[in-house]
């Protein structure tokens, strides 16, 4: 027999002298009460449960997890839960549902398993992807088996059709990422006689727009003419979403036919609609178009977020217009926002590929002024810049100030130098910063192999790195 956990609960005594099962009980170890479980003793249970100063709720999952642990059926520990249930009405906690349903799938208790769902479902206190990764975490390595936990899977789903949980199937696979059984629910869904809600539709157009592709924007274009036969009106939800899935898939010009609709449905778009169209664009160098928009949202007295102003300084850095780009720093402060890192790095950016590196530089110490801490990214930008431009004084000063700042370089940092010293012929300096990464428990990055190959292999110099890269790869 498995060793029984040595744990005590302290209780006053409790059920009368006449019970052979309770008495002289001050303290019942956890074989009395599985055992009192098993014989489905609820009086000197319940007499127990009240002896205690702990709240019946915290007893009770007490209870259920020594019967958990006992090597008794898992039907007593259903028992007991169900009863306690019925008695306190005390809600269990999720782990302990779990650890339940995977102790009745080890007895194959397969019609107690599909109650159990049945409760959960009907109770909505849970969500479905919840209650999976909580079976998935709570499962015993010896149980965690792709079978058991997706025949678990298929009877949480059965349960939710069942009880009308249509949405709530849906979103199942569609947060697994298999949007082809998804649509197999909804197609199912409608079979049977039902209307599929716009939540199931919007959630499967979604997980189409977020997987990519033409193809599969094509299916998501699919899903929204299926849902306005079905006579389901789209919402703006339904348009940001397929507006936000063709901005990111390059096809801004798509996208703003979905805005045009939108209008002419009557339906207002907002901050989040203009927000993906201005990116989209700016990404696609259409500057003009997003600029027209930024002005749009402001007659419908739609504040903007940062993000759309970073979004537009980014297309002017790109444009090389950084007087114009720096202009909307004070338009972000007229709108009371604040700019954030990725503002200034944006800026940062644009001003060291301009060339204009004191601006760089300045703008770094204004960054610092307002508050604003700079990234990683911020100082290895200015780092880089100045190595390109042959002020290897500069650069080291800029890593300096980035240590003293309290971040140590990184990887991309000492990347940066090894291919300023490869290019200027200096490859035993190079060899020189490749082992001091690895000195400090650094991994090198394709970034860094690819500069060991091409700027010192491929040249005939072989780094002198002590076996230090063989174990950086295995690792």
């Amino acid at each position: 027999m498995p060793r029984l956990l040595h744990r005590r609960l302290l209780f006053r005594p409790i059920c009368s002298a006449t019970s052979t099962a309770s008495s002289n009980l001050s303290s019942p170890d956890p074989a009395t009460i599985c055992d009192l479980a098993s014989r489905q003793d609820w009086s000197c249970l319940k007499t127990l449960i009240s002896a205690s100063a702990a709240t019946p709720a915290d007893v009770v999952a007490s209870f259920l997890r020594l019967i958990l642990e006992c090597p008794s059926s898992s039907a007593t520990a259903l028992c007991f839960s169900r009863w306690s249930q019925s008695h306190y009405r005390v809600p269990l906690e999720l782990h302990l549902h779990c650890r339940l349903i995977l102790a009745l799938a080890a007895d194959k208790l397969y019609p107690q398993i599909r109650s159990e769902f049945h409760y959960l479902t009907i109770s909505g206190t849970h969500s479905a992807i919840s209650i999976l990764h909580m079976l998935s975490v709570s499962a015993e390595p010896s149980r965690r088996r792709y079978d058991c936990l997706s025949i678990l899977a298929d009877m949480l789903l059965l349960a939710l059709v069942n009880n009308s949980k249509f949405d709530s199937a849906i979103e199942v696979f569609y947060r697994t990422g298999d949007y082809g059984k998804a649509t197999d629910v909804l197609n199912s869904i409608k079979s049977w006689g039902f209307s599929p809600s716009i939540v199931s539709y919007n959630t499967l157009i979604d997980g189409h727009c977020k997987n990519g592709g033409a193809g599969k924007l094509y299916k998501a274009d699919s899903i929204l003419k299926e849902m306005v036969a079905s006579n389901i009106r789209p919402s703006v939800i339904t348009f940001n979403i397929l507006i936000n899935g063709y901005c990111k898939d390059g096809n801004s010009s798509f996208a703003m036919r979905f805005l045009d609709e939108m209008k002419r449905q009557g339906l207002s778009p907002n901050v989040v609609t203009y927000s993906s169209l201005i990116n989209g664009l700016c990404c696609e160098d259409k500057l003009g178009e997003a600029l027209e928009l930024l002005t749009e949202m402001q007659d419908y007295n739609l504040n903007p977020y940062v993000v759309i102003f970073n979004a537009i300084i980014n297309g002017l850095c790109k444009k090389g217009n950084m007087e114009k780009a720096k202009g909307f720093l004070d338009v972000i402060s007229e709108n009371n926002l604040l700019p954030n890192v990725i503002t200034y790095n944006t800026l940062i950016d644009g001003c060291c590929r301009a060339g204009k590196l004191a601006k760089a530089v300045k703008l770094l110490d204004e960054m610092l002024e307002m508050g604003v801490k700079p990234s990683h990214l911020t100082y290895n930008t200015l780092i880089e810049a100045f190595c390109k431009k042959g002020n290897l004084s500069a650069a080291y000063n800029m890593k300096i100030r980035m240590e003293r700042s309290g971040k140590r370089a990184n990887v991309p940092t000492y990347n940066i130098f090894i291919n300023y010293f490869c290019g200027i012929g200096k490859m035993e300096k190079a060899d020189e910063l490749l082992n001091k990464i690895l000195e400090k428990g650094l991994l090198p990055n394709r970034v860094t192999y690819g500069m060991i190959k091409d700027e010192m292999i491929d040249k005939g110099y072989v780094p002198n790195i002590d076996g230090h890269l063989c174990s950086s790869r295995s690792a």
